[in-house]
């Protein structure tokens, strides 16, 4: 099966799970998996929340960041890869001047 992201219409998410400004969602979702495409405008950020009932995969395609967590702040830099486990917490923030694009997978786990 093949998934093109850049064929799924972008969902224009604001303020999403209480972050700053908008975030762009390229999504396919099937009961097993989100599989994503997430493009941070400058500024802007995802909310720090929990991954009560599933993980999440973020690979950096381009662009700079940081991931909060509940170990502190990670760099986010093109080829980085940031996880966060089933029952972690984190937070997602364009630090740099250009848009922060990640691929993002977050499976259901069972």
């Amino acid at each position: 099966m093949i998934i093109n992201l850049k064929e799924i219409a972008a969902a224009d998410e604001i303020k999403f799970q209480g972050g700053e400004g908008h975030i762009l969602f390229n999504r396919f979702v099937d009961e097993d998996n989100k599989i994503m495409q997430i493009t941070y405008p400058v500024g802007c950020s995802i909310g720090y929340h929990q991954h009560k009932d599933n993980c999440e995969i973020m690979y950096v395609i381009s662009g700079e960041g940081e991931a909060r967590t509940e170990s502190g702040i990670e760099k986010l830099t093109p080829g980085a890869v940031h996880y966060c486990p089933r029952g972690g917490s984190h937070e997602v923030r364009n630090t740099g001047n250009t848009d922060l694009v990640v691929f993002a997978v977050v499976p259901k786990l069972g």
